[in-house]
């Protein structure tokens, strides 16, 4: 019998492929179903059973059926299970292996970097009690665990991101050696460099961090003397943030070992330098959270913390570092202080000063890019007010990592609305402009009163003609209190709705309130353009993400008849009981970024797109093809931006690294976004030598090549300066004040960057 007792030392392999590797004749093989096939296929279809990883598998029932399947191959002993999976497939086949038969051998084949650095060293086994995590368990270490180079050169960047934090964490615990070879060829380069120019140092670090574990489960191999409580290294403030927001693993315990890095210095008597250099490490892994730890509950997030599981007699017990390899474990860290530091700590990186460096880039890539804010926040809305009638659906070409934080916003807000339907409630909108005005529509079917959080220079954009029209149906709609608007609906809403609506500064108020048409009723919409209430259709803007909105309408069902030469649209709910699917595609401003570089010399391949789009930033690629035939010249090329004014930023950025000039016409209302994207993209040119003009309906770039030069280009809150800064630095660099502002509409693009070569050097 393979009992507890008998089990030995775990015997760690690391090799090339896993054709080199000898199996045992009795071994059932549990494979992840959706590993690759140059990974499953290699294992006997005979022998082996296919399972879903994820917290399904490590349920009871999850657990019944896998012995079942375990059975029907292999009945009696000797047997040999043999985990090749993630954690979760290592949880439940370790879980098994302890207890059928009351014990048998284990084989894991670990096949993420976090599970190859942590989970499946230690002997820990667990799966799930209804729905609390990982209630029942054992230790059960495994006899053989194969770290196969194949698979971690296999492995999508973001997974080995994620993973190269649990091995930073384990050299900083027990490997002050490895720090210097860390140091030599920087986690920047572990992280994103192509896998044949770092794997070997990569499973060298690899091995060290993993031993560095072996040491420790040795010292204390049933968590009984307290020493296993350093492997939790950063996993105090990490817990609370994958629970309240979600964050990956890996992610949140970068996040959690940043804030350990402060308090080591004021509570463990760490040197600043050495802190520093820690922070060094972990730099390149602080991506974009979905939003700021600021922005949980004080009390919520210390609440989380005081239940971590390391607690004894009530005491929270951290692991902070003296120095590296000199781990404590403290009791003086309070979750008040988990909190304020976590929360300064992201700030400081946040609205930090970055150098973004293109001359490494390596001008090559495949680039997954983020669903499209504009369909998706309309698809959301009408699946919302459809009430069940509209199902959303990403096209495969999405990047699901990390919503655009006007989506996530918008998303929580309608989920919340829908829960506490009839009821007073309140929603959050943060920084976009959509998520507001399309709420205070959301809230007018909502019976009861809305309080729509929001940063105040949200609030004093232009709303008053999304105002007027809610008033002008008996909504009550108040904008004195500070931080929020609260819009209190009428009893009883008439089965026609018909709005007069200002469509001269932005055709959103139209679109948001033409999407009431999926509630139930009729809408009638009355365009104006000028204070008298005329309309002129020269004077409309951005009429195409209407036309967008009114086409989406179509695909639902709902019957359109607009006639732009009058200003008059009519929309009636059609006839349809059926579910309607609403399919929504990669992001066109953030391909406009990558067609931008790509225009200068970049070579990045993006998300398929459909051959049609709706998404007027579209409008790019013809654009450039006629700035293309001029811009070697002395000519000037003149775009008129009227409906598409958000692609000015990088397309001023192409044109300082052109010969020819451009100028930008019709596009005024740039100065009533996020920022006065004319006047504030004009000093953002000027703080790093570039002449830019700003006109009274646009910009223009002089003719002739211009060099960026010293200075901090300021982002200003602004996603399209991000942008625009970034693009402006190709070729060379650049400082940015804040370009983690880009996660607005593109959270992966600092990502994205890193992967193809492009540096961050993180200043201050």
């Amino acid at each position: 019998m393979a009992g507890s007792e008998a089990r030995g030392q775990e015997e760690l392999v690391m090799c090339g492929r896993l054709d080199e590797v000898v199996w045992p004749e009795h071994a059932v093989f549990i494979v992840d179903e959706d590993l690759p096939s140059s990974i499953t296929g290699v294992f006997p279809k005979q022998r082996t059973l296919f399972v879903k990883a994820g917290e399904q598998l490590k349920k009871l029932t999850g657990l019944e059926m896998l012995a079942s399947g375990v059975l029907e191959i292999q009945s009696s002993r000797p047997l040999t299970l043999v985990a090749v999976g993630g954690g979760s497939v290592g949880d439940a086949v370790g879980f098994l292996a302890s207890t059928l038969w009351r014990g048998v051998d284990l084989w894991h084949v670990p096949t993420t970097l976090l599970a190859m650095v942590d989970s499946a060293h230690g002997g820990k086994t667990a799966v799930n009690l209804h729905s609390a995590k990982n209630q029942l368990g054992t230790f059960y270490p495994a006899d053989k665990v194969l770290i196969v180079k194949d698979i971690l050169g296999a492995l999508p960047l973001e997974q080995r991101r994620h993973g190269l934090t649990e091995l930073i964490k384990g050299l900083w615990l027990g490997d002050a050696n490895a720090l210097l070879l860390l140091d030599d060829i920087s986690v920047e380069a572990l992280a994103f460099a192509p896998f044949d120019q770092v794997g070997d140092t990569l499973m060298t670090l690899l091995e060290q961090a993993i031993r560095v574990k072996k040491r420790v489960v040795q010292e204390d191999p049933f968590e009984t003397r307290g020493i296993r409580t350093i492997l939790n290294l950063g996993h105090t403030a990490a817990h609370a943030l994958e629970l309240e927001m979600g964050a990956p693993h890996g992610l949140a315990v970068a996040w959690g070992m940043a804030a350990a890095a402060k308090l080591s210095v004021t509570l463990s008597g760490m040197s600043v330098a050495e802190s520093t250099r820690w922070l060094a490490h972990l730099e390149p892994l602080l991506e974009p959270l979905q939003f700021s730890p600021s922005k949980i509950d004080r009390e919520r997030f210390i609440s989380l913390v005081r239940k971590d599981k390391k607690r004894i007699n009530n005491q929270l017990r951290s692991v902070l570092l003296q120095g590296a390899a000199q781990p404590e474990v403290v009791t003086s860290v309070s979750g008040e202080m988990w909190y304020d530091t976590l929360c300064d700590v992201y700030d400081e990186y946040q609205q930090g000063v970055y150098e973004v460096d293109w001359s490494q880039a390596r001008n090559t890539g495949f680039v997954r890019l983020p669903v499209s804010k504009s369909e998706y926040n309309r698809a959301l809305m009408m699946a919302a007010l459809g009430q069940g009638h509209v199902q959303v659906e990403l096209s495969s070409g999405v990047s699901t990592s990390h919503l655009p934080d006007d989506v996530f916003y918008l998303a929580k807000s309608l989920e919340k609305l829908e829960k506490s339907r009839g009821c007073a409630c309140v929603v959050e909108a943060g920084l976009g402009g959509t998520t507001l005005r399309f709420l205070m529509v959301a809230a007018l079917v909502h019976a009861a009163p809305v309080e729509i959080v929001a940063e105040q220079r949200l609030l004093e954009r232009p709303h008053d003609a999304l105002v007027k029209a809610l008033e002008s149906v008996g909504a009550l709609v108040d904008v004195t209190v500070p931080g929020c608007m609260r819009v209190t609906p009428p009893v009883e809403l008439p089965d026609v709705l018909q709005f007069s609506v200002d469509i001269a500064t932005s055709s959103q108020y139209a679109s948001a309130l033409a999407m009431l048409a999926v509630s139930g009723h009729d809408v009638r919409l009355d365009l104006v353009t000028s204070e008298d209430g005329s309309f002129d259709p020269a004077k409309m803007v951005s009429v195409d993400y209407l036309h967008m909105t009114l086409g989406m309408l179509e695909d639902v069902g709902v019957v359109v008849d607009a006639d732009f030469e009058r200003g008059k649209v009519t929309l009636k709910q059609g006839e349809c009981s059926d579910v309607s699917e609403l399919v929504v595609w990669p992001d066109e401003s953030s391909a406009a970024f990558w067609r931008a570089a790509n225009f200068l010399g970049a070579d990045v391949r993006l998300s398929q797109m459909p051959a049609s789009s709706r998404q007027v930033d579209r409008r790019l690629v013809d654009i450039l093809a006629g700035f293309q035939e001029v811009k070697d010249s002395a000519s000037v090329y003149t775009v008129d931006l009227n409906d598409a004014p958000d692609l000015a930023p990088v397309l001023s950025a192409v044109a300082i690294h052109c010969e020819a000039g451009l100028e930008i016409v019709n596009a005024a209302h740039l100065r009533l976004k996020e920022s006065n994207r004319i006047e504030d993209l004009v000093g953002a040119y000027a703080q790093v030598g570039v002449k830019v003009e700003a006109r009274d309906d646009g910009l223009y770039v002089p003719v002739g090549r211009q060099v960026v030069g010293d200075g901090i280009w300021p982002t200003l809150h602004d996603h399209r300066l991000a942008m625009a800064g970034l693009i402006a630095a190709f070729g060379g660099s650049v400082k940015l004040v804040s370009p983690w502002v880009s996660a607005k509409s593109y959270p992966g693009l600092m990502t994205d960057l890193r992967a193809v070569g492009v540096r961050f050097k993180f200043l201050k």
